[in-house]
């Protein structure tokens, strides 16, 4: 619903000078949150492992978190992708630095 209005209120703000023209792909926050209750799942199942209860016991705290965050990290531009690219969290870009190509052909081979 978010990236519907944020596509919309964009499009309605468009002119050729400002070029905020946003086309959203939807489908995306789906699948990331396919995947989360998927690995949900998949906890529920092996909630009785003896090799992963082990770990549980053995592991400190913070390696248990980080083992968490890495089902999730190498697919959370999934859920933030569309908000970037549509200049939905604009105002906050002075808190999160972003990295730009000013070269329009560094990304041609």
């Amino acid at each position: 619903y978010v990236i519907l209005v944020t596509a919309l209120k964009n499009e309605n703000l468009s002119t050729e000078e400002t070029n905020t023209l946003y086309d959203p792909r939807y489908g995306k926050h789906m699948a990331f949150f396919a995947w989360n209750g998927f690995v949900m799942t998949m906890e529920y199942f092996l909630a009785g492992n003896s090799i992963l209860l082990w770990l549980g016991k053995k592991l400190p705290q913070p390696i248990k978190t980080m083992l968490v965050l890495m089902t999730v990290i190498p697919i959370s531009h999934w859920f933030t992708h569309e908000y970037v690219n549509s200049g939905f969290l604009d105002d906050f870009s002075i808190a999160f630095p972003k990295i730009i190509c000013l070269d329009a052909n560094a990304h041609r081979l």
